[in-house]
């Protein structure tokens, strides 16, 4: 389960990166670190599309990723 946050907590990140958000706003709003935050950028930025493609898929059937709202903070 927790592995499943974790996942929905950075495909919120993603969502607010492609936004424009600072990694301020980021941070307070998930708990993340400003590396954490940096390693899902770089990911967007030049990683495989894995996080575009799933943030299309959601945005094409007009849903958020799932449990954004309820993701605790991270640690560390």
């Amino acid at each position: 389960m927790g592995e499943l946050q974790a996942l929905a907590q950075r495909l919120h990140a993603a969502e607010l990166l492609r936004a424009g958000a600072t990694y301020e706003v980021i941070s307070d709003s998930t708990g993340m670190s400003s590396a954490t935050i940096s390693r899902i950028k770089r990911f967007l930025l030049y990683g495989a599309d894995g996080y575009r493609l799933v943030l299309d898929r959601l945005a094409e059937d007009g849903r958020e990723p799932a449990g954004q709202g309820d993701v605790p903070p991270a640690t560390g």
